[in-house]
């Protein structure tokens, strides 16, 4: 059986390993196949950003720094994206929402952890409003 492939994207503002600690690393890696772009510093062209989302499943949105770096165009040529994870619901994922759930289809978006927003504000986010 072949493992979920993901893309983690990169981060700024605090240190990527904040997020993703060398456990977390190694408990993603037991069953996905992992695009890591945490670390990164520079910035994410859109055809690099096409590559990197080729045959992957899943995003793993850190704390939202560069978000549109993941564009509408980049998910729809990938084609394969399903679920977007957001450790921190910040103002960036409120702007391209909209056009990740338009390429994608349907809402990508799984609930963001308690450091994030609440599920009642996810909730509000998917009735069109935004997350405050």
């Amino acid at each position: 059986m072949s493992k979920p492939r993901v893309y983690i994207h990169r981060v700024e503002w605090c240190p990527y390993d904040v997020y993703m600690d060398e456990d977390n690393e190694e408990l993603l890696c037991s069953f996905a196949e992992v695009v890591n772009d945490g670390w990164r510093s520079e910035p994410v062209g859109p055809e690099e950003m096409v590559g990197r989302l080729e045959g992957v499943q899943g995003i793993l949105s850190l704390n939202g720094s560069h978000a549109e770096e993941v564009t509408a165009e980049a998910l729809r040529q990938a084609g394969t994206v399903q679920v977007v994870a957001v450790a921190h619901w910040w103002g960036q994922h409120n702007e391209v929402a909209p056009a990740w759930q338009a390429a994608c289809g349907s809402w990508p978006f799984s609930a963001p952890s308690s450091h994030g927003a609440t599920g009642g504000q996810v909730a509000r986010t998917r009735r069109g409003s935004t997350v405050s």
